[in-house]
């Protein structure tokens, strides 16, 4: 334990002022950008009564059907970068730290920044809605009040949902020097989650569109229609998370015997 804080606070340390640091900060920002953008320059007939669930839907959808897994590839691939570009594992491993405490210090970490950007996700998707209640009044949300708790769920919920996609893509960014790499995985998971989206066998095991079916089966009230058909919200909880526990177990073991990343 001792060995895993002090690889932990040494993680941290080298965290400031990285791009994967700003990474966490600006990701989870744009969605509710766009949307914001969106319904500002908005001139058609709505429902008002469903302005907030309707917005809250699409910035969720959105965040969750591809920015989210590019985001945890990308932040997985710079977190793995700040050693691989100044090739400094001989030196790690050469202390005397666990080489586990080091990767579960990277996992640690990811899993921090990860958790940050959530709820700055959270937290900007209802500022934007409240700064549209103020200078569009018109489309209803000054007149309506968000579904906070539901809302809540659903990002917590997702976060799970995305814990083996997490553990997947920190491994593949530290077992392989190149940037490239957990890239093409991260980015090839997003596209055959287009492939899986049609196949309801594919659905309840294909780890990159897990946070998206979980949003299907909570839902938005008065926004979503819940999906009766494909995994339960039970199963991709489950799943995720013992994969998530899985995958690391065999990360672990992985660099345990390697001489070297």
């Amino acid at each position: 334990m001792t060995h895993l804080v002090r690889a932990l606070s040494a993680e941290l340390f080298k965290l400031r002022g990285t791009r994967a640091l700003w990474l966490a900060l600006l990701a989870p920002l744009f969605v509710p950008f766009i949307q914001f953008a969106s319904l500002y320059t908005f001139t058609g007939d709505g429902a008002p009564e469903y302005a907030w669930a309707k917005f809250i839907s699409g910035t969720s959808f959105t965040w969750l059907f591809g920015l989210l897994i590019l985001y945890i590839t990308l932040e997985a691939a710079l977190l793995a970068a700040i050693e691989h570009n100044a090739d400094t594992w001989k030196y790690l491993h050469a202390l005397p730290v666990s080489r586990g405490a080091f990767y579960l210090a990277k996992v640690g970490v990811a899993l921090l920044l990860i958790t940050g950007s959530s709820v700055l996700f959270f937290l900007t998707t209802l500022l934007a809605g409240a700064l549209l209640a103020r200078v569009r009044p018109d489309i209803g949300f000054a007149r309506h009040a968000p579904d906070i708790a539901n809302f809540a769920g659903i990002v917590f919920l997702s976060y799970l949902a995305s814990l083996f996609v997490i553990a997947i893509q920190t491994w593949i960014s530290i077992r392989f020097r190149n940037f490239i790499v957990p890239l093409a995985v991260g980015i090839l998971g997003v596209v055959l989650s287009e492939v899986a989206n049609r196949n309801e066998a594919v659905q309840y095991y294909w780890p990159w569109i897990q946070p998206v079916e979980l949003l299907r089966k909570v839902g938005i009230p008065g926004a979503d229609k819940l999906l009766e058909t494909g995994p339960s919200v039970a199963h991709i909880l489950v799943y995720c998370i013992v994969g998530s526990v899985v995958i690391t177990g065999v990360a672990l073991w992985d660099i345990s015997r390697r001489d070297t990343l």
